[in-house]
């Protein structure tokens, strides 16, 4: 149990750490700025009947008028983050990302 415990804390990462010119810690004021591309992989998004209620004196089962298939195709976007430090252990962070997916329906 002992070496199990050792050997999390060494093959734990170290802390990740920026680099600041002349400095260890960020100015307040200091802006971060990063952007990434983005991929959304494609998925089946189900399907349904359209189904009407049957005259009672013919059938008790819905009739069905037709079914529906959907699916997600893939897309791919970008998404952007801007931090700004207000003081050396404070930031504020904003992100937005974009993307168009098409959801295609099969009658």
């Amino acid at each position: 149990m002992m070496a199990a415990a050792i050997g999390t804390l060494l093959c734990a990462p170290a802390a990740a750490r920026a680099q600041y010119v002349g400095r260890n810690v960020p100015r307040a004021g200091t802006v971060e700025v990063g952007a990434t591309a983005t991929w959304t992989a494609g998925r089946d998004a189900g399907s349904i009947d359209a189904t009407e209620t049957s005259n009672p004196t013919v059938s008790t089962s819905p009739l069905t008028l037709f079914r529906a298939g959907s699916k997600v195709k893939p897309s791919i976007g970008v998404e952007g983050q801007v931090g700004v430090y207000v003081s050396p252990a404070f930031e504020v962070e904003g992100m937005a990302s974009f993307s168009r997916p098409v959801l295609s329906v099969r009658l």
